[in-house]
């Protein structure tokens, strides 16, 4: 997983989020009516004071010029002031919904560790141990069935205990159970206690991220559900973003240390050239790359099978040092979440 591919896929975020703020702009200009008579709401108003109004909100400049302000301010996070209070609408949103906001740190955290697990458990187990992906595959499929279970389990559990901050707790614990052992696999470690971790991190994501969106829309009250409820999800985003990016740099730094340092160690002479082909992990994981890596060393006179292996354990190190940030945002979200205040569900099982 290399540093151009990660990104790509962070550069592949900003059109989508353009195409949203455009069209909420355009949407927000295609309502009927005056904003400025809106926010009056009926209130007398002269005529030179409604104008200056108009003035002071940018509604006298052109529609282009009014969409780029806009297109400024959604990229600085800067959500104007609300017509009623006068207020910023920032505040308001933190004023009402401090607890909600603290549920989608929640979400930010959890979304890290997702998407590191579901980026980088694959490529350790194909790319770092030589598994073909139907192996792969069955190993990874614990996490996301348990997903579901957990899902199921939490749901029976939940309204018949006094404190539901407990699961998130138990969740988040689970998640770091589930990184600490990965980062413990080696070639043989035996295939029952990977899924073992894999399973640990699908009833985790299966007891937090359900939890997360009813705490979410318990505390936000029905004039704020929809928006801490879509809070909640784009800061999960964000948090597979990041962590995706994070733990990207990480793995392809150190893999190409790794790489480099192996190939110097076997043929110092020849090292820049295989560090040429070697560079990007995805040979480890293509068959094809694969058996025309090794027809190319075998025409060059070398080994390929042994550059491989040193290529793998370099690939496996990596990963393992990229995995130590999900560790940590598993453990400072056990943290976090013993720290927040205790939600009272609405309906509770005695």
């Amino acid at each position: 997983m290399s540093g151009p591919w990660v990104l790509r896929r962070l550069a592949g975020v900003i059109p989508t989020l353009l195409l949203t703020w455009t069209i909420v702009f355009f949407v927000l200009q295609a309502i009927p009516g005056d904003p400025v008579m809106l926010m009056l709401a009926g209130t007398p108003a002269s005529e030179e004071s409604i104008q200056a109004e108009r003035v002071r909100l940018g509604l006298d400049r052109p529609v282009l010029e009014q969409y780029a302000t806009f297109i400024g301010r959604m990229a600085t996070g800067d959500l104007g002031t609300s017509f009623r209070t006068r207020e910023p609408v920032l505040s308001m949103i933190a004023d009402q919904m401090g607890y909600s906001l603290s549920l989608a740190v929640g979400g930010l955290l959890v979304g890290v560790v997702l998407f590191s697990l579901l980026f980088y458990a694959p490529l350790l187990l194909q790319g770092g141990f030589g598994l073909s992906p139907q192996q792969a595959g069955l190993l990874i499929t614990p996490m996301v069935v348990c997903i579901t279970l957990g899902s199921i389990v939490n749901g029976r559990i939940i309204t018949r205990i006094e404190h539901p901050n407990i699961m998130l707790y138990a969740g988040f614990t689970l998640l770091a159970l589930a990184c600490a052992g990965i980062i413990t696999t080696r070639t043989g470690t035996p295939h029952w206690l990977f899924a073992a971790y894999m399973f640990a991190a699908g009833l985790g994501l299966g007891f937090v991220m359900p939890n997360l969106t009813v705490f979410t829309q318990q505390t936000a009250g029905r004039s704020q559900l929809g928006i801490a409820t879509a809070l909640l999800q784009s800061l999960r985003m964000v948090g597979g973003m990041v962590g995706t990016a994070a733990v990207g740099t990480v793995v392809a730094h150190r893999y190409a240390g790794g790489v480099g340092q192996a190939l110097h160690a076997q043929d110092a002479g020849h090292a820049g050239q295989w560090l040429d082909r070697l560079g990007d992990p995805q040979i480890l994981v293509d068959p094809q790359a694969h058996a025309r890596f090794l027809e190319w060393a075998a025409q060059q006179g070398h080994d390929g099978v042994q550059v491989i292996e040193a290529a793998r354990a370099a690939l496996v190190g990596a990963i393992h040092s990229g995995q130590l940030i999900a560790l940590a945002v598993a453990v400072l979200a056990c943290w976090f979440v013993r720290r927040l205040p205790p939600i009272q569900l609405a309906h509770v099982i005695k």
